[in-house]
């Protein structure tokens, strides 16, 4: 009895916030995995490219903590590995809010972090997310506790290892650490700068002891900016619509399976219903809901650089078509603004966390646990059963991705329907392909509204629907594409 009066089961309600977080994610995790989350696995599994500079050290962290568990289950292990970090995450932020609240608000606060689809997607998949989420919040509460601002960068220096984004963050404090102590501006700027050169120190002992491409430090470090992998900044029609889109999914899923999904498990509709009752009932307490605090000088600089912090993330997000993986940590920041500067109303935020939290584990976590919600795995088991023939695939670089994780080392012949291609002459050139890219059984999805195919013409080819194949949440044509030419040869002979 006396340990659960100590100090660590002082604040009962967080703690059991935070624990039942956790098991969620521990006990839910994704089926429906990203294509990322199989290539990281793949690469922990095999070995093969381990550094990866965007992300520098999560590939190689999840190959040592395959080889310590002695497993191979690759995917598993770091659905788990995230889970747990996402705990964590939870228990920083807990750490955190105590300062300021009392333990029943802060386990309100817990509830909707930890809930908001942003963190919880990556909570339960194995995406390089939530570790440097964690290392961010550790240098924060380092900050906060008044550690050494050679402790503070030394965290947020870990968060940049685990992944580049970070350095937003790393920005942040130092202009925190610029403005904090006048008298010792020079001793903590130099502490703070010091740390940080663990980050250029383990990228030049990757560069120079790994193989990679690039043909100095500097490229490397920005290889992925420099190549345009998948992190080329620009303003344009896609930024506009998926900035807000993104930002609200950050907070609650939205998507287009949701119709189907309730059109095949109608016991769907009772959370739903429960969810908006609990917003129904919290909108009745709204009157007075944020009362400013008066609070100490050191405090409002750490709540309003958090702010800063959280608007550049958000402008790289825009500035990178919308990205919804650079906003997944708005909230926790948001949150990190909010508490110290204002009072809030306990019984509308806790149905707000009510809501989020009910809304985004039944219909998202739990179907994504237990339901193919899209065909790409269908469409990956079909393509290994018939590893001859020649596939012109949407979603083909998931579906590779998926294959090498699962039949490693196959080398299927696929071909991407995201990719210009002169396809009438592809299709002449291999005779016949076969298809998933004629109908979108897929449910309909944000990336859709911004998505080019490139399809075969039918003046120039014959195409059929040649097989079906089932999923979760519908059927998926297949479809066999033969140049005319071809046809008109075999006819001829």
């Amino acid at each position: 009895m006396n340990f659960l009066r100590s100090k660590y089961f002082a604040n009962p309600y967080s703690l059991v916030a935070l624990l039942g977080m956790t098991v969620l994610y521990l006990f839910f995790p994704s089926i429906n995995n990203t294509l990322d989350s199989f290539y990281y696995a793949t690469v922990a599994r095999d070995g093969g490219e381990l550094f990866m500079p965007h992300h520098l050290l999560y590939n190689a962290f999840g190959y040592i903590l395959l080889r310590a568990l002695h497993t191979s289950s690759a995917l598993s292990v770091m659905c788990a590995m995230n889970a747990l970090f996402a705990g964590a995450c939870l228990w920083m932020m807990r750490s955190i809010l105590l300062k300021f609240i009392d333990d029943k608000t802060t386990a309100a606060w817990l509830i909707l972090l930890g809930s908001c689809y942003g963190f919880m997607r990556f909570a339960t998949d194995a995406e390089a997310y939530i570790i440097p989420l964690f290392f961010a919040l550790c240098g924060s509460r380092a900050l906060l506790k008044k550690q050494s601002f050679f402790v503070v960068s030394l965290f947020i220096s870990m968060a940049c290892l685990f992944h580049q984004l970070y350095v937003f963050w790393w920005i942040g404090l130092l202009v925190f650490t610029w403005i904090s102590e006048k008298g010792n501006r020079r001793k903590n700027i130099f502490l703070y700068l010091i740390a940080a050169l663990v980050v250029p120190f383990v990228y030049a002992i990757v560069f120079y002891f790994s193989e990679n491409s690039s043909a100095s430090l500097f490229s490397f470090m920005f290889h992925d900016y420099l190549e345009n992998h998948g992190a080329n900044l620009v303003i344009g029609a896609s930024a506009l619509m998926l900035t807000p889109i993104n930002f609200v999914r950050t907070f609650i899923q939205v998507h287009g399976y949701f119709l189907p999904l309730i059109m095949y498990f109608k016991i769907f509709i009772i959370p739903v219903i429960i969810a908006f009752t609990a917003l129904i009932w919290g909108s009745f307490y709204l009157k007075n809901l944020f009362k400013r605090k008066e609070i100490n000088s050191f405090d409002k600089k750490y709540a309003s650089i958090h702010l800063v912090i959280s608007g550049l993330f958000f402008l790289f997000a825009f500035l990178s078509s919308g990205n919804a993986e650079f906003m997944y940590m708005l909230p926790f920041l948001g949150v990190l603004f909010l508490v110290p500067t204002f009072k809030i109303r306990l019984k509308p935020l806790f149905a707000t966390a009510l809501f989020v939290f009910i809304w985004n584990v039944s219909l998202a976590i739990i179907p994504t646990h237990f339901l193919q919600l899209n065909s790409d795995f269908a469409m990956a088991r079909y393509v290994s059963e018939r590893p001859a023939a020649v596939f012109y695939l949407r979603n083909a670089k998931r579906i590779e991705n998926t294959l090498e994780y699962v039949r490693p080392g196959m080398g299927y012949e696929i071909y991407s329907a995201e990719k210009l291609i002169n396809m009438d002459s592809l299709v002449e050139k291999k005779h016949s392909m076969l298809s998933n890219a004629f109908n979108n059984q897929n449910a309909f999805s944000r990336n859709s509204m911004v998505q080019d195919y490139h399809l075969p013409t039918e003046e120039n080819n014959h195409i059929w629907q040649i097989d079906s194949i089932s999923y979760d949440l519908g059927v998926l044509r297949i479809y066999c594409i033969q140049a005319k030419s071809e046809l008109e040869k075999f006819e001829q002979n």
